[in-house]
C-alpha cells in the first residue's frame, strides 16, 4: 500500500484530490499540507497547516511518501505581484520536488 502527499489540500482542487486519494485502495495513508485546516475528517488523511513559503522547514512530511501531487496555485488577479506569483506557482513546486 502507498502513501500520498498532498501538497495545497486545503484549497478547491486539492480538497477533491484528497477526496479521491482516501476513497482510492492504492493508498493506506493520505498525507496533505495547506495554509489552512480542512473540513473533511477521513481515517487515512493526516493534515498539516504549514507556512507553504517555508517549506525546506517541514523535509520529514515526505518520508515514506510513495506520490506527491501539487495542488497549489493562485491567479495572476489574486497575486498581481510577478515575484509573490512566482513564489507560489514556480518555487514551492520546485522545492517539493
Amino acid at each position: 500500500m502507498k502513501t500520498a502527499l498532498v501538497l495545497g489540500g486545503s484549497g478547491l482542487v486539492g480538497g477533491y484530490l484528497i477526496e479521491l486519494l482516501c476513497n482510492d485502495v492504492r493508498y493506506q495513508m493520505v498525507k496533505s499540507v495547506g495554509r489552512a485546516a480542512l473540513s473533511v475528517k477521513h481515517a487515512k488523511l493526516e493534515h498539516h497547516v504549514i507556512d507553504m513559503q517555508q517549506l525546506d522547514d517541514h523535509a520529514a512530511l515526505f518520508a515514506d511518501v510513495d506520490d506527491v501531487f501539487v495542488a497549489i496555485g493562485t491567479t495572476r488577479a489574486k497575486t498581481p505581484n510577478k515575484a509573490d506569483y512566482s513564489a507560489i506557482d514556480l518555487d514551492i513546486p520546485v522545492t517539493a520536488g
